[in-house]
């Protein structure tokens, strides 16, 4: 059974860290290329949104009974073969994953200028993934 007060906590999740993304990125993008410290807090957010995401689908996946992700990207488009999310938007947004790797596995040396420009171009599909969730949620009322 789906439990949507774990996946109401996580959305709550995605959209504090989105809110903090969004304070840091009204400094400029050089500023994090300055300072290690608010570009490890842009990374710490960027993962923690991914992470909060990936838990939501990984939860709606064993609770419906669909098959196994091999990977937390693939968790995009088995939700959205499933109906819960549109499949143009979770094939849009499940390449964020691969950034949130880089960023927690440290793949070779990740080039900051690209990775902050990754993360500005593309967190705020978290926004439209957690309404599209909560859409989900409120059909199956």
């Amino acid at each position: 059974m789906i439990d949507k007060e774990v996946i109401k906590r996580k959305m709550d999740e995605i959209q504090s860290r989105y809110q903090k993304i969004e304070r840091l990125f009204q400094k400029g993008d050089e500023h994090f290329l300055r300072d290690e410290d608010v570009l490890a807090a842009l990374e710490r957010h960027f993962q923690g949104m991914v992470d909060a995401a990936v838990d939501i689908n990984m939860h709606l996946i064993a609770e419906s009974g669909l098959k196994t992700a091999d990977d937390y990207q693939s968790s995009f488009s088995i939700i959205a073969e499933a109906g819960m999310l549109p499949i143009d938007f979770a094939l849009k947004i499940a390449p964020s994953v691969g950034m949130r790797n880089a960023i927690v596995h440290q793949y070779g040396d990740v080039n900051k200028k690209l990775m902050v420009a990754h993360i500005r171009n593309g967190f705020g599909q978290y926004v439209e993934y957690v309404k599209l969730v909560d859409a989900f949620l409120k059909k199956q009322s």
